[in-house]
């Protein structure tokens, strides 16, 4: 939910000061620190290289949008790349939950 707040927020401001990334340094410290917690969960249950795999690649997305939020500054991200990395982001989530479902359900997974 915080990543659409995220972009929310960032549509909405798009062009004012409130789009910088020093603004919003705060949102990357959080979600960085979600995910790192929620890798190192992944980490702790046996046959969970799938899912291990599809949260690092979640946080590439979210640290390259970082990165490009930065080389940006004061400026923000352009709606161009807000899309670009809304889609990108929400696919890596929904193949997460995907997985996590298949495995609630008994499914045979690339983990087992």
């Amino acid at each position: 939910m915080e990543v659409e707040t995220f972009f929310a927020k960032m549509e909405r401001v798009t062009g004012t000061v409130e789009a910088g990334y020093v603004q919003n340094t705060d949102f990357y410290d959080d979600i960085n620190a979600k995910l790192s917690v929620l890798k190192t969960r992944a980490e702790a249950s046996t046959k969970n290289q799938k899912t291990i795999e599809q949260i690092e690649l979640l946080q590439k997305s979210i640290k390259d949008l970082e990165l490009l939020h930065k080389g940006r500054g004061d400026e923000g991200l352009s709606s161009p790349i807000l899309s670009t990395s809304h889609t990108a982001i929400q696919v890596s989530i929904g193949a997460i939950i995907k997985l996590e479902k298949a495995k609630q359900r008994g499914d045979k997974s690339p983990d087992n």
